[in-house]
């Protein structure tokens, strides 16, 4: 599926390449790139204004953090999750956010802070106006703020690569009435901790946040219906 794209350019110590590879996983996040989509060199050059180098060696970044495959005489293949692997998969961004929150509340400067506060009065808004899209875009930015807060580009890459494969499931629970207005008021508890500056707090909060998330998923897609779920619920 094509997507709004600028041309890109590498920046200060960033290669084209890793310019591609942080593009294509945004746009597999926000659900340009279904799991099982077809990314092919030539028409993502294109699009991405660069040679086909860049993109192949994107692509191969994008496997090895396990969020496409590439098949020979295929290309690159958005992955879908097992479903068997899926309460795996959701552990391990619980037990990842939560410790990226802790960090997060211990050094997340001011503006970031103030970031944090903007994407969750969005998500009160979106709540009241049952936007759904713009509340996506609130919730996924809330996160994001305190993944990159945390200052660890390693586990930072980490969860982003998890984050990427569970994003289809993690949408698909604010489909069920009054989960996105309970979701906020979690998060709501999170920010208050990180804005005390209390790491403890904070984890906690988001343990509690990211485990209720984790619970409201697996109702949605029990044992015998997760298997190609994610090309499913959006």
């Amino acid at each position: 599926m094509k997507h709004d794209t600028p041309r890109l350019v590498a920046g200060s110590g960033d290669t084209l390449a890793n310019a591609v590879r942080r593009h294509l996983g945004d746009a597999i996040l926000n659900g340009a790139y279904a799991p099982g989509s077809r990314l092919e060199e030539a028409a993502l050059a294109l699009e991405f204004g660069v040679s086909r180098t860049p993109v192949r060696e994107a692509l191969h970044q994008l496997a090895a953090a396990g969020i496409v495959t590439i098949r020979p005489n295929a290309g690159a293949v958005v992955l879908a999750v097992d479903g068997d692997r899926l309460p795996m998969l959701l552990e391990a961004i619980v037990e990842m956010e939560t410790l990226l929150t802790r960090l997060a509340a211990a050094r997340l400067p001011l503006a970031e802070r103030l970031k944090l506060r903007a994407a969750l009065a969005d998500c009160g808004t979106a709540v009241a106006a049952d936007d759904l899209d713009r509340y996506v875009a609130g919730n996924r930015l809330f996160h994001e703020v305190i993944v990159k807060g945390a200052q660890n580009p390693d586990l930072q890459s980490a969860v982003t690569a998890l984050r990427i494969r569970a994003a289809p499931f993690r949408k698909a629970q604010f489909r069920t009435p009054g989960r996105a207005a309970r979701l906020h008021a979690d998060q709501l508890t999170v920010l208050q901790a990180i804005e005390r500056r209390s790491p403890d707090d904070a984890a906690a909060a988001m343990r509690h946040t990211l485990e209720e998330e984790m619970a409201a998923i697996l109702v949605l897609f029990p044992p015998a219906h997760r298997s190609g779920a994610a090309q499913g619920p959006a």
